[in-house]
């Protein structure tokens, strides 16, 4: 999967362009994901998955396809953002929240969107509250709904490819344009595939 928009940033690039300001990266990260891991077990939170767009979403972003997010909220929980922009956490049974820990956000970035702060949420069974690392940019489980289980088809494991390309070339989608970044993409593909970023494990 290609990363089409910067929602995970700054753990998964997307290619910087008019259309995509809030982008870290010159090309946009590929993912690959586990489709049969799901066979042996359920998502567990703070996996990255790739799931089909749920009816909601589509319906509210105007688009559908494949969206990637990670998992905060499981089935039964109860998701709390407080005033600091910190997300805590309810299992089912459990007497009290825990702050959850997610070192791949900063400070600043926690702020940035508060117009969710001091929001609660009950996860409904056989359904999941996902987020994007990018709180500010990303169009989540906060804007439209729980993403059910069923839609939900693999864990994101590793960028295998991440390679540099001119900046809004994803935008360019006539066949002469497709063809140019074919050709660009043989020829320079040691000298520009991002290899600190390609076979890095996603976490």
């Amino acid at each position: 999967y290609r990363i089409p928009s910067s929602s995970m940033e700054p753990t998964l690039n997307c290619a910087k362009g008019p259309a995509n300001p809030g982008c870290l990266g010159d090309s946009s990260d590929r993912v690959l994901a586990c489709r049969i891991c799901l066979d042996f077990g359920n998502p567990s939170r703070g996996d990255i998955v790739v799931f089909n767009t749920p009816s909601e979403a589509a319906l509210k972003c105007g688009e559908g396809g494949t969206f990637v997010k990670r998992v905060i909220g499981l089935p039964g929980d109860t998701v709390k953002e407080d005033d600091k922009g910190f997300i805590w956490i309810k299992s089912p049974g459990s007497p009290a929240f825990v702050k959850l820990k997610e070192p791949y956000i900063s400070a600043k970035d926690r702020l940035a969107d508060s117009q969710h702060f001091g929001i609660t949420r009950h996860v409904p069974a056989n359904s999941y509250f996902m987020m994007g690392d990018n709180r500010e940019e990303s169009w989540d489980s906060r804007f439209w709904g729980f993403v059910p289980r069923k839609v939900i088809s693999g864990r994101s494991l590793i960028i295998y490819w991440s390679y540099e390309t001119p900046r809004g070339q994803y935008e360019r989608t006539n066949v002469g344009d497709r063809v140019q970044q074919m050709a660009d993409m043989i020829v320079h593909f040691f000298s520009k595939t991002r290899w600190r970023r390609t076979f890095k494990l996603i976490h």
